[in-house]
């Protein structure tokens, strides 16, 4: 449920589309400056079950790259990633299936300067929820995985931006165990590993 601006005035847009009982299947939609639709395309995951888009983010070539959450036949559901051409060919499909084997989803996609993708997510841990940044290569390839774990169980992402060095930031909320529930803003390095947070 989110949109980005694309190159000549193009407009992309995702989100979830019903297509049956109970079940909800990814949306991504390409508008050109007029507002045509150029192309619209559905992904419906293994388990056919709920599956949504909740973030995009397009580069300088017209590429979509989409994240958000797909139903698992075993464990609730991953973070999953897809990338579209210009033309909406889907270029590669990546799931995330955390250590807890439970629910994991992508919140929110950034790119660097060479148009690699990064996902912030929400992943179940033993004992609760961490703040997870994946980083991709153009072609799909994990290159580094980070997680925070803040004071308390539950740990939710809802941000990402990165920096011109390819450092990444991510907003979020952190639980305590004290005063309910903090914001938390997160940089990681270009490495992967947490460099603060507050």
């Amino acid at each position: 449920i989110d949109l980005a601006k694309g190159p000549n005035g193009s407009v992309y847009a995702v989100g979830g589309a019903n297509y049956g009982a109970g079940s909800s299947d990814i949306l991504v939609a390409k508008f050109s400056a007029s507002g045509k639709l150029q192309w619209k395309r559905v992904f419906d995951g293994p388990a056919h079950g709920y599956d949504v888009a909740l973030a995009v983010a397009v580069d300088s070539r017209g590429n979509a790259y989409v994240t958000g959450h797909s139903a698992s036949a075993s464990n609730g559901a991953d973070a999953l990633t897809l990338k579209f051409s210009t033309l909406g060919k889907r270029l590669w499909a990546r799931r995330y299936n955390g250590m807890a084997n439970a629910f994991d989803g992508g919140a929110d996609i950034a790119l660097d300067g060479s148009r690699r993708p990064y996902v912030a997510m929400t992943s179940t841990v033993m004992g609760g929820e961490n703040i997870v940044v994946v980083k991709y290569g153009r072609s799909g390839s994990k290159l580094w995985e980070g997680m925070w774990a803040g004071p308390g169980d539950d740990d939710e992402a809802r941000a990402i931006a990165v920096d011109s060095r390819g450092r990444a930031y991510v907003a979020g909320r952190a639980e305590t165990f004290t005063q309910g529930s903090d914001a938390v803003l997160i940089r990681f390095k270009v490495s992967g590993g947490v460099q603060w947070a507050q």
